[in-house]
């Protein structure tokens, strides 16, 4: 009868764990922001005690899953294998990423989670899905990219996410990302379990995320931005560094010079590990041991776990340029069965009585059966057609029936309060953070005192400290925490300080969350916020107008309030719409006044309104600036006989196709106007779309463009002003379109 538990603390595994705890110690020293150190250092002996009497009393049946989900990852590798189109059967159309021999990696970690933790893994911890409950069909599918699996056709290997056991996945191929968007969601999952037990929570019971990512990605400045806000933050988060030292075809001398990677984590201050990452017992208590610390300190940490990629970067390719970056006596001593994880622990659990051939044979059987009849099963599903029908459509919400039945139970009330853009924004904000303690707003000096770089928040926390949040100069991080925490559906809100500073922001923001919809089939619930437009005797860097950048997204909804009672009702709209929005600010009308009534309410996104009715000329404009200089050269028409309908898209994605459509039917003649530059913009796609969406005979003239000219925003008044559409550019063009018809 197999023991319920067993000593696996050996000798090497013990050595190599007083090392690592000596090092921690030691390393500490210089750790200044360390001021209560001796509680950290309690912290970190305390886990580590526990780690390593866990460690004496392991129990027989977890070193047995441990050894299975080696064995199960190990299996469908094999079998995948046979599958792609080099040397199989090709019913796997792409290429398959293994994690041959770092298997261990991924089953250690997962193992050590607990149940709410969230992982972000990196493209070979296949292990890590397994381990942490995914089935083999959801797995299969997805590889086959069948229209019954988790993205439908649309990514195959690993990009899928798990919800159901908060795994992230791999969801995009940028490495390193797992760092900033990993994290995101710990801090209001802490918040919203505490509000439902009534209490604080004990050590055990928090919340933690893993973010797994290679050397090679820990090279990308995303990673260091992840690691700092965590350390900013406090989030209690395990960064782990899957060291294979190859990172596709490029040695570790050339990615960072071959230095230690373990002192990384020295320069955020936290603690660091490295450890044998192809013994899946160290690795896990070594993944144990931090992820304790960091529960009960509230306090990032770091893991080196050092392996072998056994196979190339791909099953495709042909591999033997690793001998070379290896070096020959290296690759053979790396090949060999005694560095395999997999016979490492099967060796280790048959000395130790806990398995035997027999029951080795059984299970390989078993779990082989079981990953061949999956395959059956899914193979055996749909693949996508080929007449379109299976696209998804961008957007959770397309029609954005959301925020159009919000407007419709929380309309406005008729008032004669006078507020400021700005305050209307802010009152948006009051509104929100008092009824959802677990929405967020962060950003770069959104804190008092000084409440953004236009004052956005200015005030708000002071009521809401936990809600409104600084953050480090790190548009990424802005982006990514955001990002992570709206895929699990807590909602938050990033201020980028002006638009262009967007272009920071980079993966998470362009590739990650507007694609979520279509990929998963989940949105991000998140907001991301940016002044726009003008900023006076400034510069192109601030003031440069680039949301046809976001607008080209797919799947990013994209406003513009023009008028303060837009300001506040679009803004809670869009904390409330499925989709992750995108909403620009004016910043030269910030102070400008307008009606806005004091009871709930909610504007509808993706709505147009006609702020001023016109017979002969539809003008269709988006912002503050525009809309004021097209009403005032409307009003200067009506002298001249000539009628100019005004529509303000407010949202220019989705844009209101029918409200803009039935007025050009109307007028025949259309103006499209805004502050960005002409070429390749949103006066372009409008223009196109009216000549193809309308019969070209409907059109008593071609449409027009008024914009800035393609030229980098100046820094003089003189320039600067007369770079934008002008009343007396609107009375032209009107004039012109007049003349030719």
């Amino acid at each position: 009868m197999t023991a319920l538990s067993v000593n696996l603390l050996n000798d090497r595994r013990l050595n190599m764990l007083n090392q690592a705890f000596e090092r921690c110690l030691k390393v500490s020293e210089l750790f200044e922001s360390w001021k209560n150190r001796d509680s950290y250092i309690s912290d970190l002996q305390r886990s580590f005690d526990e780690t390593l009497g866990f460690a004496k009393n392991f129990p027989s049946d977890l070193a047995i899953r441990l050894y299975e989900d080696i064995l199960k990852t190990r299996i469908f590798y094999d079998e995948s294998i046979k599958h792609i189109k080099k040397g199989g059967d090709g019913t796997i159309a792409g290429p398959v990423f293994t994690g041959y021999w770092q298997e261990a990696v991924g089953v250690a970690v997962a193992h050590a989670m607990g149940p709410e933790d969230f992982l972000y893994p990196s493209h070979r911890d296949l292990s890590a899905y397994i381990a942490r409950g995914e089935s083999l069909d959801r797995i299969w599918l997805n590889h086959l990219g069948k229209l019954t699996g988790p993205t439908k056709g649309y990514d195959a290997n690993l990009h899928f996410m798990d919800y159901e056991h908060r795994n992230f996945g791999f969801q995009v191929s940028t490495m390193g990302v797992s760092a900033v968007i990993g994290p995101g969601p710990v801090i209001p999952a802490n918040k919203e379990k505490e509000l439902r037990l009534g209490r604080s929570l004990q050590p055990d019971e928090r919340i933690a995320a893993v973010a797994i990512f290679g050397d090679g990605a820990s090279s990308n400045g995303v990673v260091h931005e992840g690691m700092n806000l965590a350390k900013a933050w406090n989030i209690p988060v395990l960064f782990v560094l899957l060291d294979n030292r190859i990172a596709i075809s490029v040695s570790a001398q050339q990615q960072h010079g071959g230095i230690d990677l373990t002192n990384r984590a020295i320069a955020y201050e936290m603690p660091g590990i490295t450890l044998d990452g192809n013994d899946v017992i160290l690795s896990y208590l070594g993944a144990r041991w931090m992820l304790t610390f960091s529960r009960r300190a509230m306090h990032p940490s770091f893991m080196r776990l050092i392996t072998f990629r056994r196979h190339g970067h791909n099953e495709i390719e042909d591999s033997e340029y690793a001998k070379d970056v290896y070096g020959k006596e290296e690759f053979e001593r790396l090949c060999s069965k005694e560095n395999d994880p997999l016979y490492r622990i099967r060796t280790e659990l048959v000395e130790l009585g806990i398995l035997n051939e027999e029951s080795v044979r059984k299970t390989v059987s078993r779990i082989r059966k079981d990953v061949l009849d999956s395959y059956s099963r899914s193979v055996k599903e749909p693949d996508p057609p080929t007449d379109r029908t299976a696209f998804r459509d961008p957007f959770v919400d397309p029609q954005c029936k959301v925020t159009r039945e919000l407007a419709k139970k929380y309309p406005p009330s008729k008032t004669d309060r006078q507020i400021t853009m700005r305050e209307a924004f802010r009152e948006a904000l009051y509104e929100e953070l008092r009824k959802n303690p677990l929405l967020r707003y962060i950003g770069e000096d959104v804190a008092d005192p000084k409440g953004g770089v236009l004052g956005l928040t200015l005030g708000l926390s002071k009521e809401f400290p936990d809600q409104v949040r600084n953050t480090p100069i790190s548009e990424t991080a802005i982006s990514g925490h955001v990002a992570g925490s709206g895929l699990f559906g807590y909602p938050a809100i990033g201020e980028f300080q002006f638009l262009p500073f967007t272009f920071s922001a980079g993966e998470p923001l362009f590739t990650f969350v507007p694609t979520r919809p279509a990929m998963t089939g989940f949105g991000c619930n998140c907001v991301y916020v940016a002044p726009f437009g003008i900023v006076p005797s400034s510069n192109n860097y601030h003031s440069d107008c680039i949301e046809i950048h976001i607008a080209s997204l797919r799947g990013m909804k994209l406003i513009v309030p023009s008028t303060p009672e837009d300001m506040k009702g679009l803004m809670k709209s869009a904390i409330h719409d499925p989709d992750a929005c995108f909403v620009l600010i004016q910043i030269y009308e910030l102070g400008s006044k307008g009606p806005v009534p004091q009871n709930e309410y909610f504007t509808p996104i993706g709505v147009a309104a006609v702020r001023k009715e016109g017979k002969h000329i539809t003008l269709i404009t988006y912002g503050p600036l525009m809309v004021r200089r097209a009403l005032e050269a409307a009003e200067k028409l009506e002298g001249m006989g000539i009628s100019l309908e005004v529509i303000d898209l407010r949202t220019i994605v989705p844009w209101d196709r029918e409200t803009v459509l039935q007025s050009v039917s109307k007028t025949g003649r259309v103006i499209v106007m805004h502050e960005a530059s002409r070429s390749f913009h949103v006066g372009a796609e409008l223009a196109a779309s009216i000549v193809e969406d309308l019969s070209f005979y409907r059109l008593k003239a071609r449409p027009l463009r008024l914009t800035a000219p393609n030229t980098p925003v100046p820094f003089h008044p003189n320039l600067e002003e007369t770079r934008l559409p002008l009343v007396s550019d609107i009375i032209e063009a009107a004039r012109k379109l007049m003349e030719e018809s």
